[in-house]
């Protein structure tokens, strides 16, 4: 049902117009105002649909109250009362958002009319409202896995150039940064526990806590791989250029997966790529590096976090102790010699 409120502070023609639209042949309520000031009291409490508001009133005037609706111009419908007198102010009101005017002495007809086409507008906008609502509810179901779709591929490699550059929008920052690998051991109990809505709301939970971990630090974007369901790729993006991986940032992480142990009852690990300076450019290399990171869990066990920075390092270290073995082995077979 459509409300309607009028506003004029001549009892007679508020009352005689209240008339009108009551016998006008459609179920409207009907509020009536004897100011403006009263008028904007009543929208502040109630959902007006319309308000028929007579230019000139003392105190606050039609204008002024137009005004003082503010953004709520947007979704009320206006109409002006206005004698030939006052046209020029009708024009105000017009520009203001008003959406009609009636001119006094008003005609029954005319304002019937007026009414039905209102209504018809109202019906209409509704309905598109209610349309956008539907197609964006629609989008929000779909965009994500999209979305996830086109980042599984751009991880993966195969997509390129301007494809590629469409996604920048992504990055906010496009400074340093670092790819990380979140690994789920025990998956397929998960698969088997959960409904497949329960193990996505648990992947939304991941993604979260992950973020909520390195808010302090820059933007994240999260998403499971399509080829390995139990491994979430975090995309790490600061507005700085000497972005490292401080001690707190290290502890917070193993904090993170104490938590998600705690909270899942299963062991995750951390893989933790290379950084670079602008990780939108690097991301493919930074991903292959916490790959390799991730792969380290081999030989140090699950349930920590594993920086392709410190396996390195230890990987150069084993090196130059084989060689060194290898240089007293030989020295050893001379002296035999």
């Amino acid at each position: 049902m459509m409300r309607i409120l009028v506003v004029d502070d001549e009892p007679r023609h508020r009352r005689c117009l209240t008339n009108v639209i009551k016998n006008s042949g459609r179920e409207y309520e009907v509020l009536e105002a004897k100011s403006g000031q009263e008028a904007l009291e009543i929208v502040n409490f109630k959902q007006i649909n319309v308000i028929i508001t007579d230019i000139k009133m003392p105190g606050m005037d039609g204008l002024t109250f137009i005004s003082a609706l503010g953004d709520r111009i947007k979704t009320i419908k206006v109409i002006i009362l206005s004698g030939f007198a006052s046209f020029e102010y009708a024009q105000k009101a017009l520009n203001l958002g008003a959406c009609d005017f009636i001119l006094k002495p008003f005609d029954e007809n005319n304002i019937r009319n007026i009414l039905y086409k209102v209504e018809y507008e109202i019906e209409q906008e509704t309905f598109e409202v209610k349309e956008k609502e539907s197609l964006k509810q629609q989008l929000d179901e779909i965009m994500p896995e999209y979305l996830e779709h086109r980042l599984n591929q751009w991880i993966g490699g195969y997509i390129r150039g301007s494809d590629v550059d469409k996604l920048a929008g992504l990055f906010p920052y496009k400074g340093a940064g670092v790819v990380l690998l979140l690994e789920i051991s025990e998956y397929d109990a998960y698969v088997n526990e959960y409904s497949r809505s329960e193990l996505d709301e648990v992947k939304t939970n991941i993604k979260m806590w992950m973020s909520e971990t390195l808010d302090s630090s820059g933007h994240t974007l999260s998403f499971f791989l399509e080829s390995s369901e139990n491994i979430m790729v975090t995309i790490l993006d600061t507005h700085r250029k000497d972005f490292t991986i401080t001690e707190k940032i290290f502890n917070e992480l193993s904090e993170l997966l104490y938590n998600l142990k705690k909270s899942y009852g299963s062991e995750f690990t951390i893989g933790i790529g290379s950084i670079h300076e602008n990780i939108f450019k690097s991301v493919l290399k930074s991903y292959e590096h916490a790959t390799k990171a991730l792969s380290f869990k081999f030989y140090e066990g699950t349930g920590k976090v594993l920086t392709y920075l410190d396996i390195n390092e230890s990987s150069s270290r084993q090196n130059l102790l084989k060689y060194k073995q290898l240089d007293e082995l030989k020295d050893a077979m001379k002296n035999c010699g």
